[in-house]
């Protein structure tokens, strides 16, 4: 488009958003924001005249965008409209796939026919429709048309006559990445080294100290391949050549010579705590960037290219699953060669189980590749997980009758939503579960890293590094703190005969942490959070003093996996106190177990209809854990998505941490709920 955005016409912007349905006051103030600017001039230091404008919108203005994306719409409209009519033909790159009529960015456009004159006569006249309704003006001169290989030379010519005398071109590029990616990889992709080169050879290396080289590489030169890197992968030699220049620069030259590489740059290119300085590694770089687009791919299907790729290249299976056909595009090719490491680090997160295959999908955490390793039963007809759910709830007799012990327990274990939400698929190398390049460049690096077992000094300069960390020195003393645990539990084996499970070497190390930290912090042991609206210091008093206390204990039994769950519930002088004692199943794992039960208890809380409670904790981890709900375990996740739900169901809900007491009424309850088979209710006297 010519002056895009000068050439806007008002009345047709107030009629699309009167077509679009926007309020009447709103259209009016919108085209006050328009109608009521003046323009004047600066000549010779001195502002002369005033210019009222009867057309167009403010470059610059943030309003403007947006403005735009509504005059977009017209033409967009008008293509849709002929797409449907049959009067053009759109691009479909597969026969169940979508049929594509144009793409927008902006003021450009990449619209998409076929290759005859009915075609091109019929968007020419589209194009002038929209020129004459919005005011703008097709840039011929800055617009061509790419044919296909298989287009006849003559055809060519009458179509791009057809559309204005269009230039013809075989090679173009959109949004500054070419649309026809031909064998010839490194030539294609050869403007990326020419920019990086050229950007170098204008920087004085002699002027710049090595904080400015290192600042220059990284903000400016690591910069340039970005967004080509996140749409292809780049060929092997393009990767070298780019660093090799890099490289250069960083060492610089004297009498036009390259000085001594003292060091190679893919230790340069390491991280900081692994002794180099953070440069990017290249091919890391790539596959993390390209991981993004599989992982768009799977959680947003709606999208287009989601909906396009998936009808040319998996339309009956999973991406994981599919295979790659020899013509596939080179964009395909390069999302593929990410796909082993992207299957990886993404696994289902169970919700109410109705889009996970039960037989194909990565859902069992700790599991074989996180599979199901059972075969699956001849003629039975389990397909989704839901299948195997009954009131929300595992159905225990079909699990053990379907999978083998190691499988059902397993599946046992993973934690049911209290929602009805989808499943999800869930990232395990961060802790709130979604893809971030970041976090996948961080694995890539660290799986290539140095090795660190067997070598007391690398693991110990690596711990020392800590330091430089936020919150490094607390991460340091935890661990020292750890290691003495350790060091305390073998002694007392090897002398004394003393066996002690390593969870509560680990556990008691940290709450013994967490003590001498809020020690030194002088702050109080007792740590309140409270949900719902922000209330005057008296009213939380008389919520304290009418609320409900609920103490909570719980106890296993490792070999019949059972678990015994102790509630005392004490409110203010006119209630009784009561004792729950909850029996389930123990997961085999101590953290999970807890949760569950805290979720339990505020289920029972909730069916008391009981409005302002206090739950009382005495495991530190626990707690911190509900404070910052942070964490890489899917199944842990759950859960805290449930606590925090029903935390938002009473008036007031305060998580409080309390100092441990194995002779309190709870922890004697716990150990009877392991020998029952029914939850009891009874008073307190």
């Amino acid at each position: 488009m010519s002056k895009a955005y000068d050439r806007v016409e008002w009345r047709f912007l107030d009629a699309v958003m009167n077509k679009m349905g926007f309020n009447d006051r709103w259209r009016r103030w919108i085209m006050e924001c328009m109608s009521t600017v003046n323009y004047s001039f600066t000549i010779n230091g001195e502002i002369r005249e005033y210019v009222t404008p009867q057309r167009g919108i403010r470059q610059g203005d943030p309003l403007s965008l947006y403005l735009f994306l509504l005059c977009s719409e017209g033409l967009s409209s008008l293509l849709h409209t002929a797409t449907e009519e049959k009067r053009i033909m759109g691009l479909k790159i597969s026969r169940l796939g979508p049929t594509v009529s144009h793409l927008f960015f902006a003021d450009d456009s990449l619209i998409f026919c076929k290759a005859d004159p009915k075609n091109a006569t019929e968007l020419r006249r589209i194009l002038h429709v929209y020129e004459k309704g919005t005011g703008q003006m097709i840039n011929l001169e800055k617009s061509s048309v790419l044919f296909s290989k298989n287009v006849d030379q003559q055809l060519q010519l009458v179509t791009s006559q057809a559309l204005g005398d269009i230039q013809i071109v075989n090679k173009g590029r959109y949004l500054g990445l070419p649309m026809v990616v031909t064998r010839s990889k490194n030539q294609l992709f050869g403007y990326i080294k020419d920019n990086i080169q050229h950007r170098l050879q204008r920087w004085k290396n002699k002027l710049l100290s090595a904080a400015g080289k290192e600042v220059m590489l990284k903000a400016v030169a690591l910069a340039l391949p970005t967004y080509t890197m996140s749409c292809f992968k780049l060929p092997k030699r393009l990767r070298k050549d780019i660093n090799s220049i890099m490289a250069n620069y960083w060492w610089g030259e004297a009498n036009g010579r390259n000085k001594m590489h003292w060091s190679s740059w893919s230790n340069i290119a390491l991280d900081r705590k692994f002794g180099g300085l953070g440069f990017k590694d290249l091919e890391a770089f790539n596959i993390a960037l390209l991981g993004k687009q599989v992982w768009r791919l799977l959680t947003q299907p709606n999208l287009l290219v989601s909906k396009v790729l998936k009808a040319r290249y998996f339309p009956k299976e999973s991406i994981f699953n599919c295979k790659v056909p020899a013509n596939a595009s080179w964009t395909w090719k390069g999302l593929m060669g990410t796909r082993k490491f992207m299957e990886g680090g993404i696994r289902r997160r169970i919700g109410n189980g109705k889009s996970t295959n039960i037989w194909g999908d990565c859902w069992i955490p700790d599991a074989h590749l996180d599979k199901v390793s059972s075969t699956k039963p001849q003629g039975s007809a389990l397909q989704k997980v839901h299948d195997l759910i009954h009131q929300r709830k595992w159905n225990r007799p079909l699990i053990f009758a379907t999978f083998s012990n190691q499988d059902a327990g397993k599946i046992l274990n993973i934690p049911i939503s209290l929602g009805d939400r989808e499943d999800c698929h869930y990232w395990i190398h961060r802790t709130n579960g979604i893809y971030t390049v970041g976090s996948a460049y961080r694995k890539l690096t660290q799986d290539a890293t140095l090795d660190h077992q067997g070598c007391f000094k690398k693991w110990w300069t690596t711990v020392t590094e800590a330091k430089a960390r936020t919150e490094g020195n607390d991460h340091l003393s935890l661990t020292a703190n750890i290691l003495w645990h350790i060091w305390k539990n073998r002694n007392a084996r090897e002398f004394d005969g003393k066996q002690r499970q390593p969870w509560k070497t680990v556990q008691k190390a940290q709450e013994e942490w967490f003590e001498f930290k809020e020690a030194n912090d002088k702050s109080s042991t007792r740590s309140i959070e409270e949900t719902g609206t922000r209330q005057s210091q008296v009213q939380l008093q008389e919520q304290r003093h009418n609320s409900v206390t609920l103490r909570l204990a719980i106890q296993v039994r490792k070999v019949t996996s059972q678990l015994g769950i102790g509630i005392t519930c004490a409110g203010n002088i006119q209630q009784q106190a009561q004792g729950w004692a909850l029996h389930d199943r123990s997961s085999g794992n101590h953290l999970i177990d807890e949760l569950e039960a805290i979720k339990l208890l505020l289920s029972k809380a909730a069916v008391y209809q009981f409005e302002n409670i206090e739950v009382r904790l005495d495991n530190k981890r626990v707690f911190h854990l509900i404070q910052h709900a942070k964490t890489q375990d899917m199944r842990v996740t759950t859960l805290l998505e449930d606590i925090l739900t029903l935390k938002a169901l009473f008036r007031m809900c305060s998580i409080c941490l309390v100092n441990g007491d194995n002779n309190h009424l709870s922890n004697r309850i716990s150990a009877y709920a392991l020998n029952i088979i029914q939850d009891e209710e009874f008073v307190i006297p």
